[in-house]
């Protein structure tokens, strides 16, 4: 529909299900009173190469409060703002400008979560209390620098993980502190019920006791020392 802005109205009320992408918005500052909206489909205009992010309050959440699924795409937002979706599953932040990520942790029902190609340079800790998550994706995030030692291993109920920066700590330094570690791939025999494993990794990264009895294809690529693994 070309829309450049929304309104706060009364007709809001009755949807369960709003989609806004592909739109012309650049702001969102309304506090949209929507009781009974379970999905949510939102997201800045793409452009090749420069998309046009959208401006996402922290107030804009505040009243839909029964999401269960939301979708940002080219967004640029604090998530403090989803603070407040506390029946919120699946979480996708696409292409996003991501800060505060930390208020994630309040969500406790959430399932699915995927950062894929948003800019961010750390995994919080705090996302330990997602007790209930079950997938996993930080493909395509070339900001990503540190996942904290043992956070991957807290998310005993994980079945599908896909990491492509190569950010894992090599056998030498594993003496490093919880406080200042990275995240060891020793850490993933710890995910029981883990079935999908994608990984791009230096293979210095490989610990001794590192195999999985499902692995089904492990490819190699000499001239970067990279291995791609694909487990299910």
């Amino acid at each position: 529909m070309d829309l450049t802005q929304l309104k706060r109205e009364k007709g809001w009320k009755q949807y369960t299900a709003i989609s806004l992408l592909e739109n012309k918005l650049e702001e969102l500052s309304v506090r949209l009173e929507c009781p009974k909206l379970k999905i949510l489909l939102l997201g800045g205009e793409y452009q090749w190469d420069n998309p046009k992010l959208l401006k996402v309050s922290d107030e804009c959440f505040e009243e839909m409060k029964a999401l269960e699924v939301v979708s940002l795409r080219y967004a640029d937002l604090s998530l403090k703002s989803l603070q407040f979706l506390t029946n919120l599953k699946t979480l996708e932040l696409f292409g996003c400008n991501l800060r505060d990520i930390c208020f994630l942790a309040k969500l406790n029902k959430l399932e699915i979560l995927s950062f894929r190609h948003s800019h961010f340079d750390e995994l919080p800790l705090e996302l330990s209390e997602l007790k209930e998550l079950r997938m996993l994706d930080l493909r395509g995030c070339s900001e990503l620098r540190r996942i904290p030692s043992n956070l991957i291993r807290s998310f005993s109920q994980l079945e599908e993980l896909y990491i492509e920066e190569d950010i894992f700590e090599e056998r030498e330094v594993e003496e490093k502190s919880i406080e200042t570690g990275n995240a060891r791939l020793s850490e993933l025999n710890y995910l029981p019920c883990l079935v999908v494993l994608y990984l791009k990794i230096n293979s210095k990264c490989l610990p001794k006791d590192f195999a999985f009895s499902k692995l089904s294809r492990l490819s190699k690529y000499p001239p970067k020392h990279i291995e791609e693994v694909e487990y299910s």
